[in-house]
């Protein structure tokens, strides 16, 4: 027999007759824990408002006044030494958007100066550069350059 539990009694809000109910199987004991149960078996996938305020409290950690000119071809464009996030946020949603999220095979097919760059970047906001395969799913708070454009939607499409 299959029991459908709703979301009031997996947050603990259950009215008595409920409990009743459901009292014939279970003690109090095992009602206490329906709430430690589900913050355990939650979703711990991505959350882009964990994202956007991890990438924000990153973006702080090293402020900079000084910029590199960085020329290639015919382009030009100004980088911040430093972090600088609202500028960085472009620059990595553009790279996503032009390259992709795999940032190791990026780096394999980037000019010298771009890949010091993205490097640069991708550490001062924790972004992986590993293209190693990860055990298990990703914290809730990991930068990809992926979850940045879905964490900043509206700058991407």
């Amino acid at each position: 027999m299959y029991v459908c539990i709703s979301i009031s009694l997996v947050l603990g809000e259950v009215d008595e007759a409920t409990r009743e109910v459901f009292g014939l199987t279970l003690d109090e004991r095992q009602w206490a824990s329906v709430p430690a149960i589900a913050n355990c078996v939650a979703y711990q996938g991505f959350d882009p408002l964990r994202v956007l305020a991890e990438f924000m409290r990153r973006g702080v950690t090293q402020p900079s006044e000084t910029y590199k000119t960085v020329t290639i071809g015919d382009s030009t464009m100004e980088v911040c030494e430093g972090t600088e996030p609202k500028s960085d946020l472009l620059f990595l949603l553009t790279v996503f958007i032009t390259r992709g999220n795999n940032v190791a095979k990026i780096l394999l097919k980037c000019d010298t100066a771009v890949r010091d760059i993205i490097s640069r970047k991708c550490s001062q906001y924790g972004i992986s550069t590993s293209d190693k395969q990860r055990a298990g799913p990703l914290g809730p708070s990991v930068i990809t350059l992926a979850r940045l454009s879905q964490a900043f939607a509206p700058a991407t499409a």
